[in-house]
C-alpha cells in the first residue's frame, strides 16, 4: 500500500475553463425554512418547531468536525489476482472492507477468540479517519490472490500495520518539507569578531 498527495486544482489550470455564469453576480436569495418547520408543536419529528431551532441544528453541524473522505484505488491484474472479473471484485469488496473496519470502526484482531475481529466500542466516527488517515492523500494498493484466501482477522491487522506505517512516514515527510521551507537567519556576530575582521 502506497500514499500520495492529491494534486492541487488551480483556476488557472485548465486549459477550458468554464464560462462564468451570469446568474453567479444576482444577489442570492434569503434562505428558506419551508418543509423544515412545523407550527403544531404535536409535530415534533421529523420537522424543528421553530426557525430558531434550525438554526441552532445548522450551527452544531457547523461546528462538528467534517468526515474525511478516503481516495483509495485498488489495482487488481489478471495476472496476479485471477482472470475472472467475479473473483477480482471480490477480492476488492474484501480489502475494501476491511479498510472501513479499521478506519471507520477500530477494528482488530481478537487475541482472546481466535477467528475473531474485535471492534472499538467508543464512536470513532470522526476520531477513526484522523488517526489512521492523512488528508488529501490518496492511496494506492496492489492485491493478489492471497487476499481471496486470507482470514479477515490477519488482513485487518496488516491493514492497521500498512495505514500506521503509512500515516507515521507520510507526516514525517510533511514535517522535513515544512523544515526546509523555514529561513534560518546567520548567527548574529559578537563585537569581538567584528573586531578581529578589522
Amino acid at each position: 500500500m502506497r500514499c500520495f498527495p492529491m494534486p492541487t486544482r488551480h483556476p488557472n489550470g485548465n486549459p477550458y475553463p468554464i464560462p462564468r455564469s451570469a446568474s453567479v453576480d444576482l444577489p442570492s436569495p434569503p434562505p428558506t425554512f419551508a418543509g423544515l418547520t412545523d407550527d403544531d408543536p404535536s409535530h415534533l419529528d421529523p420537522f424543528l418547531s421553530t426557525p430558531e431551532d434550525v438554526r441552532k441544528h445548522l450551527a452544531r453541524l457547523k461546528k462538528q468536525k467534517k468526515p474525511y473522505t478516503m481516495d483509495l484505488t485498488i489495482m487488481a491484474a489478471k495476472k496476479k489476482v485471477h482472470k475472472s472479473a467475479c473473483i477480482r471484485d471480490r477480492c476488492k469488496r474484501r480489502f475494501r472492507e476491511a479498510v472501513r473496519m479499521v478506519v471507520v470502526r477500530g477494528a482488530r484482531k481478537d487475541e482472546t477468540a481466535p477467528g475473531r475481529i474485535a471492534v472499538s466500542k467508543e464512536v470513532v466516527g470522526e476520531t477513526g479517519p484522523r488517526k489512521w488517515l492523512m488528508a488529501g492523500y490518496c492511496y494506492v494498493v496492489t492485491i493478489d490472490l492471497e487476499m481471496y484466501r486470507h482470514p479477515l482477522p490477519d488482513l485487518v491487522e496488516h491493514v492497521r500495520t500498512a495505514l500506521t506505517s503509512l500515516k507515521r512516514r507520510a507526516e514525517q515527510a510533511t514535517l522535513d518539507a515544512q523544515l526546509d521551507d523555514l529561513e534560518i537567519s546567520p548567527p548574529a556576530r559578537e563585537p569581538d569578531d567584528l573586531q578581529g575582521s578589522h
